[in-house]
């Protein structure tokens, strides 16, 4: 689904009010900040079990390539 977004942002960046370049630094930034996501629920007090969980789902295979 992300995925999915991220095209819709590429290709219809003008009407999000974003350049090409810009709705590309746009991808960029969200897939930095997706590949953060275990250090920062870590830090917020996610526990190890739940954090084995979510990793189920966003680290899957078709999901990490998309980042």
């Amino acid at each position: 689904m992300v995925f999915n977004i991220l095209i819709n942002a590429l290709s219809e960046h003008r009407s999000l009010a974003l350049t090409d370049e810009r709705a590309r630094a746009v991808c960029v930034q969200v897939g930095r900040v997706v590949n953060g996501w275990r250090a920062h629920f870590a830090a917020q007090g996610v526990s190890g079990r739940d954090l084995a969980q979510l990793a189920d789902e966003i680290d899957r295979p078709f999901l990490r390539r998309q980042r």
